[in-house]
């Protein structure tokens, strides 16, 4: 997989940065950065836009090297599981009981799907559940809202 940071001129003259991401197939998939470098107006501008590049390198090599952003506070009981393991074994609970309707378990079918596309939209399909936390969360409703269509 080949990554490069990419950027997008605004009419407001504001520039995006974003990932792209070339797979071995030749599919490109994107990934926004929210990171923006601004008209170079003053010598304080120009400092800003450094600094945003090189936020936008640290993302760009920590992608390459497949590191994860650390959660801010790290719950000691969490078990270490792949999430979409426990997403599996939840919704077979839910299953083998007679404690929750058939719409109901088609509905949580649903949602684990959302999920999983969303880890495969992210490039971590194998995401540990210490990894789920208030970004994640965040990622996931904007996933939901701007790209994830049925």
């Amino acid at each position: 997989m080949k990554i490069e940071l990419r950027s997008r001129k605004h009419k407001s003259g504001n520039t995006t940065l974003y990932l792209e991401f070339y797979e071995k197939g030749g599919k490109r998939q994107y990934e926004s950065l929210n990171l923006y470098l601004i008209p170079e107006k003053t010598d304080n501008d120009r400092r800003v836009n450094e600094a945003t590049l090189k936020k936008a390198l640290k993302i760009k090599s920590e992608r390459i090297l497949g590191i994860c952003s650390k959660p801010e506070e790290k719950d000691v009981s969490t078990p270490a599981t792949e999430f979409t393991k426990w997403m599996d074994e939840y919704l077979l609970h839910l299953q083998n009981g007679d404690r929750y309707s058939l719409a109901y378990q088609k509905h949580m079918q649903s949602i684990v799907n959302i999920v999983k596309s969303y880890l495969a939209h992210i490039h971590r399909p194998s995401l540990m559940m210490d990894k789920v936390d208030k970004s994640f969360y965040k990622n996931f409703l904007t996933y939901i809202k701007d790209v994830y269509r049925n």
